[in-house]
């Protein structure tokens, strides 16, 4: 990929046009370089230094060809103001006042050919060393012109993601489109369909309805009798009764705590060679379910999620969300075992930066990461403000923590009177033995043996694997990211692309102070990212792509909104509904954008034709709903639904569906789960991050060592041979023709027609009925489950 600048991003998206700016640039170089050509002569000592006629020149004749407007090699630019003293990838290279430590200076005095500046043509000539020496010496002046200024100007700063979010009001529509609108959202699609001269299709029938909800808000199919009420609801508002319910139900959490575990790459183990265990990370994944299920307010969800310990440390709740700051990999030999410092740095550059690029891609869509080494190349954020970042984590350190220090003081607290109680009660026997009061003795005896029992019988506190707080070390700007070649010390703050001030504090804040600043202006409402990004992921789960499509990258590398203000609006409504989720949840479902069939024609028949194929193939307008795929989750657990051994207990330990070897690098080997205590929605699994369940990761099931925005869906041969031959699925094909053959008046007609509505949520029809118990009849029940199991009827949803 070509390097981006300030002038040049790589990329078609900036608002301001690179050709307006160029030419201007380049006829001041040639003015500059014509009337100033040849050498440049000295002013007497006791004159003051002229940078325009002296020092401008001389950077433009010799500097500018690699360090100019239109180049920046090793992100260098010489020519103006702002970014001369910025410096490169390397770090600065004038140090006002100090010539002798100055790069700049350094590389046009070497004897090192190499790295002798300019690389080409003429060097500096003696006199034009002693200007730029003494130029540097005393201070470096440099007033700024109307040229600095223009330069000084980041084109990539007009980058929509980083304006204000707009106050936007609902498109106006025609008359005849009006009443095609179910709500406001709706407005913003059919204004966009009649502008690219699309046709909306109509609205699904209820068991279509139905079956798209309920996976969308629960992740499981609907009950032949859910399907059933909702099909002969005559209310006007069944489907508002419907999403309601759906929203209210417990599983609504269980659903959409998946799609945040996926961002939070959240698994309970380490990864790395040394996968071990971690035990008591479940508490995390509970807290999100549980958070989702209460609507929790997002800016309080964040906040908690990144400081809820420090804001609020007597309440386990906050303590367990913080697990999010945990979740991702460690590397347990680089960080705990290896006896190497520079192993250690490495281990702890790697960790920190797991930390910034997860809290800052989950919550605003910034690849924050891409800064690491050297300023973002296509993004106006520098490598200062990644390493400032650091500085806001730099004393959070990954571990098992108590859930709730009140309990632990409280235990604390008894332990020690018990203890001081048992001391006492010692010494006392000490001092009476071999006295004659026989009856004190025994009870004393006696009451030892009590307050050991006791002390034996306190409980040990729960814990969760978190973060714990120590006082923050020192952050220095790592050239090129090399924890070896420290740089320049940075305080805590964050990115000033987004509008807002950058800096979080000073080098003396605490831990607490750092995070809480930083959860601050995530959820600020002058963020123009957070309530995008999240209203966006929204979308994304409901539709299969976002309005952005790159539900994780915002910035100039990403996919631009196709309904720029539909996102804002959505954005504000999000505001000012407090933060709530379901609220956007519930103006989607009930759009009649959402409710569109997935499977209208191309073409309409009348004489208005509807080209969408060749306008809009990849549906980015919306004029219809997108059919998808089951995630592979959501199938496993459809599966158990449909054969009813659905284990549907909430909340603990994750089962594990393997068995397990302590090693130095520990072995997970997977088992079929055929045991009731392994038919756990698929939420509660125990996930290992270095040896996936290899059923599911077959289903596209993410890699849980990376942050998951989005899920592949890919079709292999692979998959079906997976849904037909798992031995999992072959069990639950049994299990499914019993659960048909159960009653002893059942027939193959009965059994067929409840396969269908349990599998699929609708009669058979007379053709399908027909050859199904021709099926039934030549290869069995069990077989004709396992033929329904593997259409792609079960498999997608409308």
């Amino acid at each position: 990929m070509r390097e981006s600048h300030p002038e040049f991003p790589v990329t078609g998206r900036s608002y301001k046009s690179n050709i307006q700016i160029v030419p201007k640039l380049f006829l001041r170089h040639f003015i500059i370089a014509i009337c100033l050509s040849g050498q440049v002569s000295a002013r007497p000592a006791d004159d003051a230094l002229d940078f325009e006629a002296q020092i401008r020149p001389l950077l433009m004749q010799h500097c500018a060809k690699c360090h100019g407007a239109t180049v920046q090699k090793n992100g260098l630019r010489l020519d103006a103001r702002h970014a001369a003293f910025k410096g490169g990838d390397g770090g600065p290279v004038i140090v006002p006042g100090k010539a002798a430590v100055s790069e700049l200076f350094r590389r046009i005095t070497t004897d090192v050919p190499e790295e002798r500046m300019p690389p080409e043509g003429e060097p500096l000539n003696a006199t034009e060393v002693e200007l730029l020496k003494r130029w540097i010496d005393e201070g470096a002046n440099w007033s700024e012109t109307d040229y600095d200024r223009e330069a000084a100007h980041d084109p990539r700063l007009d980058h929509w993601a980083w304006q204000p979010v707009q106050n936007v009001s609902p498109p106006a529509l025609p008359a005849e489109l009006e009443t095609k609108a179910a709500n406001d959202l709706d407005r913003f699609i059919l204004a966009k369909l009649t502008e690219k001269q699309l046709f909306a299709s109509p609205e699904a029938d209820r068991r279509t309805l139905i079956r798209r909800l309920t996976f969308d808000l629960h992740g499981l199919p609907p009950t032949p009798e859910d399907v059933d009420s909702f099909v002969n609801d005559s209310d006007p508002q069944a489907v508002e009764k419907l999403v309601d319910r759906l929203l209210v139900s417990p599983h609504y959490g269980e659903r959409w705590a998946r799609h945040w575990l996926d961002i939070a790459h959240y698994a309970d183990t380490h990864g790395f060679e040394r996968d071990q265990r971690r035990d008591n990370a479940w508490h995390y994944r509970d807290w999100v379910i549980r958070a989702f299920n209460s609507d929790m307010p997002y800016d309080q969800f964040l906040r908690d999620q990144i400081a809820g310990d420090v804001l609020r440390p007597d309440d386990s709740d906050a303590v367990a969300a913080t697990g999010f700051l945990a979740a991702g990999p460690w590397d347990f030999v680089g960080q705990a075992e290896t006896p190497s410092p520079i192993l250690k740095r490495l281990a702890r550059a790697d960790d920190l930066d797991d930390i910034v690029t997860q809290v800052m891609t989950a919550t605003c869509g910034i690849t924050i990461n891409c800064a690491r080494c050297h300023d973002h190349k296509l993004d106006p954020i520098s490598q200062r403000e990644y390493y400032s970042l650091w500085a806001v984590f730099a004393g959070v350190r990954r571990g098992d923590r108590v859930l709730s220090p009140t309990v632990q003081q409280q235990l604390t607290q008894k332990r020690t009177e018990l203890e001081g109680q048992l001391t006492a009660a010692r010494a006392e026997l000490a001092r009476m033995q071999g006295g004659d009061d026989l009856a004190t003795i025994t009870a004393l005896k006696q009451k030892i043996g009590e307050f050991q029992q006791q002390l034996d019988s306190l409980p040990v506190p729960e814990k969760i694997y978190a973060i714990n707080a120590e006082t923050p070390p020192p952050i220095r700007v790592l050239l090129r990211g090399n924890p070896e070649q420290p740089g320049d010390e940075v305080t805590p703050g964050t990115v000033s692309c987004a509008g807002l001030p950058a800096s979080l504090g000073t080098a003396d804040f605490t831990d607490a102070q750092r995070r809480i600043a930083l959860a601050d202006w995530i959820v600020s409402p002058q963020n123009p990212l957070t309530a995008r990004v999240i209203v966006n992921r929204l979308w994304h789960h409901h539709f299969g792509v976002g309005i952005v499509d790159t539900p994780s990258d915002f910035g100039l590398g990403g996919g631009r909104p196709s309904h720029p203000e539909l996102l804002d609006w959505l954005a504000q409504q999000l505001q000012t509904k407090n933060w709530s989720l379901k609220s956007i949840h519930r103006l989607i479902c009930l759009s009649a954008t959402y409710r569109q069939v997935s499977n209208a024609p191309s073409d309409r028949s009348d004489s208005l034709r509807n080209p969408a194929q060749t306008v809009d193939a990849d549906n980015r307008y919306l004029w219809r709903q997108n059919p998808r795929r089951l995630d592979a989750e959501s199938l496993r657990d459809a599966v158990l639904a449909v054969s009813g051994k659905l284990d549907q207990q909430m909340f603990g330990p994750g089962y594990r569906d393997f068995d397990y070897k302590e090693e130095y690098a520990p072995v997970y080997t997977y088992i079929t789960a055929d045991r009731p205590e392994l038919w756990r929605r698929s939420i509660y699994r125990f996930v290992v991050r270095t040896s996936p369940d290899p059923f599911l990761a077959t289903l596209d099931c993410p890699n849980a060592a990376n942050l998951s925005p989005t899920r592949n869906v890919t079709t292999t041969a692979l998959q079906s041979l997976a849904l037909l031959n798992n031995e999992f699925m072959l069990k639950q094909a049994d299990y499914f023709s019993a659960r048909l053959a159960e009653d002893p008046e059942s027939t193959p007609s009965t059994q067929v027609f409840l396969a269908f509505r349990s599998a699929f949520g609708r009669q058979p029809s007379a053709a399908e009925s027909t050859a199904s118990i021709a099926v039934i009849k030549s290869v069995g029940l069990a077989e004709f489950c396992r033929a329904l199991l593997n259409a792609n009827e079960f498999v997608y949803i409308d």
